[in-house]
């Protein structure tokens, strides 16, 4: 009995396709995104929390001063003949000095601080400071007030207010006001005179009153 012999194809039998996976549904999609989206936002919270520096806890109770602008160290006039110090800061400019005296400008007016050797009284001092002035610019000086607690530094003195009528060299006459201290330590007297424009409502009639107390507070004797 005869074999049937199998059919023959010249083609190749085409290998079965195997099923694609299951797509995801819309809904597990957005799911899926929503998780992604919460896990980074969480991330970057926590990475903005460690790189953040702490801010500094405000300050309730016991507190220091707070910070300001540094004050500028005044600076120093010296007697080299004498041996004291005067200081003076902005707007105060030396406008002549020697190894024995020094003349400020000052936002006003002037202030002039002088040494000598010991020997004459402080209320002596006082008038000679005085006269030094020049009776073609200070006319008609008249004593207005005494000082009390009149100092140079931290030793005691006396010292007077004048009135005066200034005839500048250019410009019409006006009202000032001549304050003049004097001291005496040890072998060295100094005498100050401040001069500043007349105002009723300063202390004295001197706007710069302050300003030359000042002054006289920060003077430091030789020694």
């Amino acid at each position: 009995m005869a074999t049937r012999s199998r059919a023959w194809y010249p083609y190749q039998s085409i290998p079965r396709r195997e099923a694609a996976p299951p797509r995801l549904g819309r809904a597990r999609f957005l799911l899926v995104l929503l998780v992604v989206i919460a896990l980074g936002a969480i991330l970057v919270t926590v990475l903005a929390a460690v790189l953040t520096p702490a801010q500094p806890a405000t300050c309730t109770q016991h507190c220091g001063p707070a910070p300001g602008v540094p004050v500028p160290q005044p600076a120093r006039y010296h007697s080299a003949a004498y041996g004291f110090e005067v200081a003076y800061t902005d707007p105060w400019k030396v406008v002549q000095q020697d190894s024995k005296s020094v003349i400020f400008q000052t936002a006003a007016g002037q202030f002039l601080v002088y040494g000598q050797p010991a020997g004459k009284s402080d209320q002596q001092l006082v008038q000679e400071a005085l006269a030094t002035l020049p009776d073609t610019q200070f006319q008609s000086i008249t004593p207005a007030t005494s000082i009390r607690g009149a100092h140079v530094g931290y030793q005691n003195g006396t010292g007077e207010v004048f009135s005066s009528t200034f005839l500048p060299q250019s410009g019409r006459a006006i009202r000032a006001r001549i304050a003049v201290v004097a001291a005496t330590k040890g072998g060295v007297s100094v005498s100050v005179v401040g001069i500043d424009p007349w105002v009723a409502a300063a202390p004295n009639g001197i706007p710069e009153s302050s300003q030359f107390d000042a002054a006289l507070s920060l003077f430091q004797w030789p020694g």
